[in-house]
């Protein structure tokens, strides 16, 4: 399985580029996501720039140098695993946004283990409801995992020059931790 055969995707205008982000797990407004997760989670903080064309989509920030940080566009942390879609029968990556991976840490905490059971993510607005599903489905034998640190590593703020983007008046996120960047 090739992590990056949709990379041209992260390009593409918004509409195109759903459809050609198949392998990343999409909580769709209102719809319930059966998932089971299939790695530990890694965390990295990532950066949106929107439009279209070179210099746009999602990067991993790189820290005290990053050019987007430099101009105060704070990064988002995201918590990043592979988890099996039960609704498509496949892999894909999850960049779960902290009130999610809050959501998967309670059930941790409650039923234990999350890799022994499945998920229900649901999203309605910037609010993530995760729960122990009532009945967990059949996960295959020898799934093909993405590797996790090269998606994460995939496209960092340092391939971005001066000048090739534009980022809007932002304020940072309430619970952003810049000591961890």
């Amino acid at each position: 399985m090739s992590n990056y055969a949709e990379d041209a995707a992260f390009n593409d205008a918004p509409e195109e580029r759903s459809s050609k982000r198949k392998n990343f797990l999409n909580c769709a407004d209102g719809v319930r996501n059966q998932i089971r997760i299939l790695t530990v989670w890694k965390k990295a903080f990532r950066h949106y720039v929107p439009g279209k064309g070179e210099g746009t989509g999602s990067f991993t920030c790189i820290g005290e140098d990053c050019p987007l940080c430099a101009k105060e566009d704070y990064p988002r942390e995201m918590r990043i695993m592979n988890v099996y879609d039960h609704k498509d029968g496949e892999v894909k990556i999850w960049e779960a946004p902290p009130r999610a991976a809050n959501g998967v840490a309670s059930a941790e905490a409650e039923y234990g283990n999350p890799l022994e059971y499945d998920l229900v993510v649901k999203r309605e607005g910037n609010n993530y409801s995760v729960m122990k599903a009532g009945t967990s489905g059949e996960v295959p034998e020898g799934l093909e995992l993405y590797d996790i640190p090269d998606h994460i590593n995939y496209r960092t703020t340092a391939s971005l020059k001066e000048g090739e983007f534009e980022v809007g008046d932002l304020t940072p996120p309430a619970d952003l931790d810049t000591d961890e960047l």
